[in-house]
């Protein structure tokens, strides 16, 4: 009797660790885009973005039509976006993404929020992966970090 006791035991051991990394893994998640969150330009291409009285440059995913818009800085825009999501929960998200179809509306602005736009949107047009925490996108062309934003 007690040498069954021992085998029982140890493969009871086995198959609690078993269940404990599985269960470790199916809490991990890969971070997504929400339809609810709007996040803000806070730094483009290295520098960092000011607004002195300005409305702030922002994004907003629309996930269930694969659209975009926001601010540019001037000017409302809109868009459709296409992202590939790498499967990295240690570190957040990170992706390919690809913007097409973006445009805006024409209104006249001071130059200061205008530098800001002709900046923005072009950037955003030429932008090829992300990473994506809790509360800060970073947006890249190829390796190159162009833009990051924090979540409002």
């Amino acid at each position: 009797m007690k040498k069954a006791i021992i085998p029982i035991l140890f493969i009871s051991l086995v198959m609690m660790s078993c269940t404990c990394s599985k269960k470790q893994q199916a809490n991990e998640t890969v971070l997504e885009f929400s339809s609810a969150d709007v996040w803000q330009l806070t730094h483009i291409r290295g520098s960092k973005v000011t607004y002195s009285n300005s409305e702030p440059v922002t994004i907003q995913f629309n996930t269930e039509s694969g659209t975009i818009n926001g601010f540019a800085g001037c000017n409302r825009f809109f868009g459709n976006y296409i992202n590939k999501v790498a499967d990295t929960p240690e570190s957040g998200t990170q992706g390919e993404i690809s913007f097409t179809g973006v445009g805006a509306t024409k209104m006249m602005c001071p130059e200061a929020e205008m530098r800001i736009e002709d900046k923005f949107l072009p950037l955003i047009e030429k932008s090829t992966r992300y990473s994506l925490s809790k509360y800060t996108l970073v947006i890249y062309q190829k390796d190159k970090e162009v833009m990051r934003f924090e979540k409002q």
